[in-house]
């Protein structure tokens, strides 16, 4: 054997030690002294040592400070729960007197085929002597059925994985307490499905989420609010499905729709003659229109608050409005006021550093809501890349000054109205950095001097706006001959579709909204054309690198969920031979 020979052997053997080295220290990472219990709500006892032959019984045996005899769970360690209801879990620091200062997670996820209840979540770790600050709960949920909601105040690290949540305590109901029924049931009140304030490092991940006024509400700007809201379904709601009061945020791969403002109460202004008696049955003289008395949600300065039972609101200036039992009326109808609707509003002004990419939202109003209030901080670094959006005002500001800043809106697929809308407002609300490779299947109706953009490029639109770029950019009709199937709802490009290559690689973002690689001749929208996705890419940013060791370390310890994408050999299984799939993938580079 010569000399360069066996230099090449030695360097070989190196590489593999190495390799293996790194896969023995990072799957270290995930051993510890640990313990996983069980609980079984039907077959368990408490005085069991929760194994799995003999399980524990009830939730209070799987919280930290259970101070009765046997084990007790600590941090890393997990809790699998078998069938049953297991009612509240709640974690108040108001009711311990400290905040709970966790170093590492403990998790409570559902057991192999079991889908376990808890009632709602409800997590307050407040510092309320005003000391170290708010503490670390460090808590995982993972494949729960939560029909009450789920409440993350003044804390760390939480994460909601692989649930189905609802929010059923804001159903409508009678005075027996049955939800009251219509072609909207459940009519819901306010309140969201799942509720933050001054929450940090919050992930919302995998889950169905259904049921309230709004799916999920960051209320609050904090300053590392640092919240993940990834890969969810999120539907059937009254008013708003994210609304986000937030700093660095990412809102990705969720698949947002059917918000219905029918679903919750309408306000009547007008002449009111008598009392309506609550649950009975409105009707609208000279129209076919129905509803039910909600007094619930009457505000002041209106006479009558209402369910819609039929297709449409009662009209203002239109008939009487009379009560079926009561005979109470509405005349001189001057306002019918219902609940606004936004699939995202990020309202208040000073958020910054959020990344919307990859989500399917579908939503027959305002899709994207950038509002700052008079008087509000400056909303900036908004990045929307990869979406396909469905709906009426895909992207709109509203601001009394030039405080509204998006650095990207790429590669995005609008099929819609509107693009670009102030609502009438005066003066400019967004400034856009940089808008390339998106297609506006849509009629752009502009308010001119109220956004700007500076750069832009390679967008194909349905009709010609003032900004048009002949040199880079298309007008094209029908604008439908791009897709495979636009009318049931498929914009991937057909074969055929001029925008097949039409993009500025130097603005597209590496992967497209599937997950698949683009290619160096990128194409206009969300979907790539042809596209595959790269082996061993678990966290889809088009490499193969350490980090993807790292994701799927994570899927194998329980603190992340990558799905299938994990599974890099293709056996069913995620274990340690992923993790040696993905460094021969680095190593072959």
């Amino acid at each position: 054997m010569n000399y360069e020979l066996r230099i090449m052997n030695c360097k070989s053997n190196i590489l593999k030690i190495l390799s293996l080295l790194v896969i023995f220290l990072i799957i270290l990472q995930g051993v510890s002294f640990s313990a996983t219990y069980y609980l079984d709500a039907v077959n368990g006892n408490d005085n069991n040592p929760g194994t799995s032959a003999l399980p524990w019984k009830t939730l209070n045996r799987a919280y930290t400070w259970y101070s009765g005899p046997g084990l007790k769970v600590q941090e890393g360690d997990t809790v699998l729960f078998r069938n049953g209801d297991y009612g509240v879990f709640s974690e108040n620091s108001l009711v311990f007197g400290i905040p709970f200062y966790r170093n590492n997670w403990i998790t409570y996820r559902a057991d192999t085929g079991h889908t376990p209840t808890l009632t709602n979540i409800d997590i307050t770790n407040i510092d309320q002597w005003g000391g170290a600050g708010n503490g670390f709960s460090c808590l995982i949920f993972d494949g729960f059925e939560i029909p009450e909601a789920v409440a993350i105040r003044y804390t760390s690290y939480v994460q909601v994985r692989n649930c189905n949540i609802r929010a059923e305590q804001s159903f409508v109901r009678d005075d027996q307490g049955n939800i009251i029924q219509g072609p909207y049931a459940p009519y819901v009140l306010g309140g969201a499905v799942i509720g933050t304030r001054a929450a940090h490092y919050i992930t919302i991940e995998n889950n169905d989420i259904s049921y309230a006024a709004m799916g999920i509400d960051i209320p609050l700007v904090t300053e590392d609010s640092n919240i993940t809201i990834k890969n969810n379904t999120i539907h059937r709601l009254g008013q708003i499905v994210l609304n986000l009061y937030v700093k660095h945020a990412l809102i990705e791969g969720n698949s947002l729709s059917d918000v219905l403002t029918h679903r919750m109460h309408v306000n009547v202004k007008g002449t009111k003659t008598g009392d309506f008696i609550e649950g009975e049955i409105l009707t609208q003289a000279g129209t076919d229109e129905t509803g039910i008395v909600h007094s619930g949600g009457l505000r002041n300065g209106y006479q009558l608050a209402y369910l819609v039972t039929s297709d449409n609101r009662f009209a203002e200036g239109g008939g009487t409005i009379i009560g079926s039992e009561s005979g109470a009326t509405i005349t001189n109808i001057t306002k019918i006021d219902g609940i606004h609707t936004d699939c995202i509003q990020i309202d208040g002004g000073g958020q910054t550093d959020i990344t919307i990419t990859g989500n399917i939202i579908i939503h027959n109003g305002g899709v994207i809501k950038l509002w700052v209030r008079p008087g509000g901080s400056a909303i900036s670094g908004i990045s929307f890349e990869n979406n396909l959006i469905r709906g009426s005002k895909p992207f709109y500001g509203q601001a009394d000054v030039e405080s509204i800043s998006v650095s990207n809106i790429n590669n995005n697929t609008f099929w819609c109205l509107t693009p670009f809308d102030n609502e009438g407002i005066t003066h400019q609300g967004l400034i856009i950095t940089n808008m390339y490779n998106n297609i506006f299947a849509c009629q752009i109706q502009e308010v001119k001097g109220r956004h700007t953009i500076s750069n832009y490029g390679n967008n194909i639109y349905w009709s010609e706006p003032s900004w048009f770029d002949s040199s880079t950019e298309l007008v094209y009709q029908p604008i439908e001959d791009l897709f495979v199937d636009s009318a049931n709802g498929d914009f991937r490009l057909k074969d055929t579709s001029v925008a097949i290559d039409f993009g500025d690689p130097a603005y597209a973002p590496v992967t497209d909204i599937e997950g698949n690689t683009r290619d160096a001749f990128p194409d206009a929208g969300c979907y790539e054309y042809g596209a595959a996705s790269l082996k061993g890419d678990i966290n889809k940013d088009g490499k193969v690198n350490i980090q993807d060791v790292q994701c799927c370390v994570n899927h194998i310890k329980g603190t992340q969920d990558w799905g299938s994408n994990a599974d890099v050999n293709g056996d069913g299984r995620v274990d340690e031979a992923d993790v040696q799939e993905i460094v021969n993938i680095i190593l072959k580079q």
